[in-house]
Parts: C-alpha cells; structure tokens; sequence
C-alpha cells in the first residue's frame, strides 16, 4: 500500500477520534446534566490503536505485479573462466540474444513476451518464461539466474 495513504488514514482516524474523544463528553454533560471526566488513558490507547493500525496496513505483502529483482550488475570472477559464448542461432525453437548492461531474464522475458503477442503480459506469464529462458540457457548462465553478464549470448525458447 502507498505510504502517503497510509499516512493520510493514520492521520484522518486519529483526528476523527480525537474530535470524538472531545465531542462525546461535551455532548453527555449537555443532556445529561452532568460532568464526564476525560482522562489521558483512551486518548493514549486511541493513538496507539491508530498506530497499530497504520503499521498493520504498512506490513501488507507487495502486490504480485511487482517482480523480483533478477539481476545484480557484476563482473565475472577473475578466477572463474568467462562463460562460453555460443555463436548466434536462429532456429524454428530458439531466438539469439546478446544481454546489455541492466538486462535481467524477467526483463528479457517480458521484452519477448509483448514483442510477440504485442499485449502486455502477466507476471505469471512472465515468471514461466523467464524460467524457460534459464533453463534453456543454464550452461552459459551458471547456477545462479540472478547473476548475468554483458555480451553473454542467450537462446530464446520461441513460445
């Protein structure tokens, strides 16, 4: 949820019991004739309350739109060999790709994705096709699909 909404409900129930708190005792000595006493306990366990609720909405898991970060920019380790580049193929089954600088396999997917049906798609749709791409590619990746590399040549599974 959007931290300035929350903000924005934190502060609108905190007002709106404060003016409650103030209001109902005013309200009870006028009809009843008699003086309520208004002590700071409620008004502490109303901020608190508010302040409890503000951080429950905070805590809410990200949406499922949001996609995991893939990749993390580095540079190969000087002693592991670079990885082998396989020469660029098209087939009737796969599509070349060359990774630049900032690509991950969850951008890349969602790039051929769109290029190829030419709407947006799911993150479900997406996250299956990333992994697809992984696999396909896990001798040139290595074992960790966060970590790729500029100039590293991929095969596109054709979906």
């Amino acid at each position: 949820m959007d931290p300035a909404l929350v903000l924005l409900v934190f502060v609108a129930s905190t007002f709106l019991l404060l003016w409650v708190l103030v209001s109902v005792p005013g309200f009870v000595r006028r009809v009843a004739a008699v003086r309520v006493p208004l002590a700071p306990g409620p008004i502490a366990g109303i901020v608190a309350g508010s302040l409890l609720f503000a951080a429950v909405l905070r805590e809410r898991p990200a949406r499922a739109e949001t996609p995991p970060p893939i990749v993390r920019l580095a540079t190969p380790a000087a002693d592991r060999p670079p990885p082998a580049v396989p020469a660029a193929v098209e087939s009737a089954t796969t599509v070349g790709y060359q990774v630049v600088a900032g690509d991950s396999l969850w951008e890349i997917a969602r790039r051929h994705l769109e290029a190829g049906t030419g709407e947006r798609p799911t993150s479900t749709e997406i996250d299956r096709f990333w992994r697809a791409i992984y696999a396909a590619n896990r001798a040139v990746v290595g074992p960790d699909p966060n970590l790729i590399f500029p100039g590293q040549q991929l095969q596109i599974p054709k979906g």
